[in-house]
């Protein structure tokens, strides 16, 4: 919910790397907020790659979870 995935062909900057931060700390906080609690939002952006670090605790039973996503890479 993002537009995340949508940024292939985007210019990477650390201005990008804030924006989607908030995007998707919104977007999670917006459409799971019955089943996680946000804990973290983390993006960096660095050369043609944009890394996305999430971790969040799971409501039913308080278990932390982290996970990690890359978008982009290295162009030939």
């Amino acid at each position: 919910g993002s537009g995340t995935s949508q940024l292939v062909f985007a210019p990477n900057s650390d201005v990008l790397a804030a924006a989607q931060q908030q995007a998707i700390q919104a977007g999670l906080q917006q459409w799971l907020s019955d089943l996680i609690r946000v804990n973290s939002v983390a993006v960096v952006a660095e050369d043609h790659t944009l890394q996305v670090t999430v971790v969040y605790t799971l409501v039913a039973n308080q278990q932390q979870q982290s996970q990690q996503f890359l978008y982009g890479g290295p162009t030939q």
